[in-house]
């Protein structure tokens, strides 16, 4: 069986999803019993074919053979809210949380992305805050509840946030992104001066490049009062 699974694996990574599928349903005729098995399947279909609606019964027949499994339930949320079905996907995630999953940084920001979609803002922020509290070096997730602070009318939380995750993303050469993102709010909030030097800094930091971001920075930059 073990091997098979790889197989299954090797066949998945090299794109031949069909051929995939084909052995693991052979597999799963033999072993109905196998947990495993239905897991692979949705897997397979949810990555492989990118329809999270077929791999929906897999990850269910999964759960029902083996209750315990918190990754199907995990997978199974994430086909949910794919689909726009937040607030099943958020029972999963609530039972994943109630049951301590490993992984408390997924299940919060999942849970902010199902919360944030039913227009539920005080939620999304609360779950990106247990995020952030869960994984504390990532910027990301600031940036996230900065967002949403942002969509909250909270521009000054949101400048806070976007300060720690700029401190998080390095001293030297920080995201180019972020330092735009900071100093697009500067700008809103009445500090021209500083955003300018976000600009400048970003610019810096993309050095010699002609990416699209190179080129939005320099008219953000031409577009501050005073150029």
């Amino acid at each position: 069986m073990l091997e098979q699974l790889r197989r299954v694996e090797r066949l998945r990574k090299g794109g031949h999803v069909e051929e995939a599928l084909a052995l693991l349903h052979a597999l799963a005729a033999d072993f109905p019993r196998d947990a495993r098995l239905q897991l692979e399947l949705g897997l397979t279909q949810a990555i492989g074919r990118r329809a999270p609606e077929q791999a929906l019964p897999h990850y269910s027949a999964a759960l029902a053979l083996a209750p315990a499994m918190l990754s199907v339930r995990l997978h199974r949320a994430v086909a949910l809210a794919a689909l726009g079905r937040h607030e099943e996907a958020l029972q999963d995630l609530s039972a994943l949380h109630a049951a301590h999953y490993r992984n408390a940084a997924v299940v919060h920001l999942l849970r902010a992305g199902s919360l944030e979609a039913l227009g539920q803002l005080s939620g999304a922020e609360a779950a990106w805050t247990a995020a952030a509290a869960a994984d504390p070096h990532s910027p990301w997730l600031l940036e996230q509840r900065a967002r949403v602070r942002l969509q909250q009318g909270r521009g000054r939380e949101a400048l806070a946030d976007l300060d720690a995750a700029v401190r998080l993303s390095g001293t030297e050469l920080p995201d180019p992104e972020l330092l735009r993102d900071r100093g697009r709010l500067l700008l809103t909030l009445g500090a021209p001066a500083q955003a300018g030097a976000d600009f400048e800094a970003a610019l810096t930091a993309l050095g010699d490049s002609e990416e699209p971001l190179t080129q939005e920075l320099r008219a953000l930059r031409s577009a501050l009062p005073g150029r």
